[in-house]
């Protein structure tokens, strides 16, 4: 290593917050906290011109065609990533902020929330979306407490989501938090004990244990957790990268 450098940005090196911020989590030795090519090419960073990133309308349109299709809404899958968001958030300082810009620039009256319209305008002005009814329908999923306006919690639970479903390693974190006793496998004691860190989130542990138990053992083992919460992943191999 030249003299004067290292894992850091000598003082007198003109780099800017957002570019010390995205080298730092590209270079994290943490899979987990590492960023998919999706969010790194979303850093602000890469758009510190747009109010809205490519990573926030992602996590919008994923969020939206998700929670639309899903006839039979998964308590456990919600569960989960409220969870993730309220004891391990996978945002980094940078995406937290641009956020705040985001919310800021659509919440046009300063009220702290987004109604419809100001939301109907804001994406019309900031993104190629420009369809009326598919942006009511993104508005209507996003409003999870259907308040009839967007705080500033349920866009950062819907970029959550996105963040927790791009990778697996990020998926195993979660798990791991809840199997407290390291037997690769949650009991019904376990769930309940880590999901009322939830605030104001009611949980039934019978029926999370009915829509993922798939085998009946009375335990949600790796296979069975990544069933619910993406079922085109393959659970296989990550297990062995911890314990």
């Amino acid at each position: 290593v030249r003299s004067g450098y290292g894992p850091w940005f000598p003082k007198e090196m003109g780099i800017s917050a957002e570019a010390r911020d995205l080298s730092g989590s590209l270079l994290d030795s943490d899979p987990a906290k590492r960023p998919s090519c999706t969010e790194a090419l979303a850093h602000p960073w890469f758009n510190q011109t747009s109010a809205i990133s490519s990573l926030q309308l992602k996590s919008f349109k994923r969020f939206k065609a998700h929670h639309k299709s899903k006839k039979d809404k998964s308590r456990f899958f919600e569960a989960c990533v409220l969870f993730s968001y309220a004891t391990a958030s996978h945002m980094t300082e940078a995406q937290n902020e641009s956020l705040r810009k985001s919310f800021e620039e659509m919440d046009t009256d300063g009220d702290g929330q987004i109604s419809w319209g100001e939301f109907l305008a804001g994406m019309k002005q900031h993104t190629s979306i420009q369809d009326e009814a598919e942006l009511r329908e993104m508005f209507d999923q996003l409003d999870t407490d259907k308040s009839g306006a967007l705080g500033i919690d349920e866009m950062a639970i819907a970029m959550e989501e996105q963040m927790l479903l791009s990778r697996k390693e990020r998926l195993l974190k979660i798990f791991e938090k809840l199997d407290e006793n390291g037997d690769r496998l949650l009991s019904r004691e376990e769930l309940r004990k880590g999901l009322t860190k939830i605030p104001g989130f009611q949980i039934d542990v019978e029926e999370i244990m009915e829509e993922a138990d798939d085998d009946g053992n009375g335990f949600i083992d790796w296979n069975e957790f990544i069933d619910v919460m993406s079922p085109k992943m393959a659970p296989s191999g990550v297990l062995s990268t911890s314990g």
